[in-house]
């Protein structure tokens, strides 16, 4: 599966002393990242690395992670400012609060109407036989549940310009606000398969650790994504059973 735009949420303890805090964060970047940009006002400070589209922005209750740009390493490129966030501001009670990702993966032969029209008619059970309007097209939205977390994933199958649309357009979707939008450099439509399954997903901590350092950061970071990815790549997988099932 491809991973595409990502945001991860963490919070802390409101931190009172904030506004003298955030001031020796901005020494601190200033002193050890060759940032691309970077804002401040009042109650937040933002900082991207690498790319403008994969940002670090900190507030009094916590700091999000967020990777626009759809790259292999993703927000793992932000590690350096994690430590750097955390050493400075020295939150209390560092905790994951959600995750969201993207996802796609394409559906080889199988051509855009044919695929979305029999994702249609297989999860509505209305065929061509019946004397009903004919399904042509759908999306679902499902809730799901382990024992660490509680998540929505909306999924269906996306033409090239579609799975453009969606990432660069997140509002679109029924659950892509928690997302960024992509970079116009992330997305190459003509390299894009005619059709895919996208998968956007979200998950929310039910029983957040407590988070000590920059590694556990990334290492909740890693664990949104694996779960996140089992889910889209069996979703996947039984599309695409159901799909050729039916040729």
């Amino acid at each position: 599966m491809q991973r595409w735009t990502t945001s991860y949420r963490f919070t802390w303890t409101p931190i009172v002393t904030f506004a003298r805090r955030q001031l020796k964060f901005l020494d601190w970047i200033e002193a050890n990242l060759d940032p691309v940009s970077f804002y401040d006002r009042e109650g937040t400070t933002g900082v991207a690395i690498l790319s403008r589209d994969i940002r670090l922005t900190v507030s009094r209750s916590g700091m999000v992670l967020e990777d626009g740009a759809a790259l292999e390493a993703g927000v793992g490129v932000l590690r350096e400012a994690v430590a750097g966030a955390l050493g400075v501001l020295e939150p209390k009670d560092l905790r994951l609060k959600s995750g969201s990702v993207a996802w796609s993966e394409g559906l080889a032969g199988l051509p855009y109407n044919e695929a979305r029209a029999g994702l249609s008619r297989l999860m509505s059970g209305i065929d061509l036989s019946s004397d009903v309007p004919v399904p042509v097209d759908i999306s679902a939205l499902m809730d799901v549940l382990t024992p660490e977390y509680s998540g929505q994933v909306e999924w269906g199958v996306v033409s090239a310009e579609e799975l453009v649309d969606r990432l660069a357009r997140p509002p679109i979707g029924r659950i892509a606000t928690n997302r960024p939008e992509a970079s116009a450099a992330a997305i190459h439509p003509d390299e894009l398969p005619e059709a895919s399954v996208f998968v956007d997903s979200t998950f929310s901590s039910l029983a957040p650790e407590n988070i000590q350092d920059a590694e556990g950061v990334m290492n909740a970071v890693a664990d949104i994504d694996s779960v996140s990815n089992k889910l889209a790549t069996a979703l996947y997988a039984q599309i695409t059973k159901n799909l050729r099932g039916k040729q």
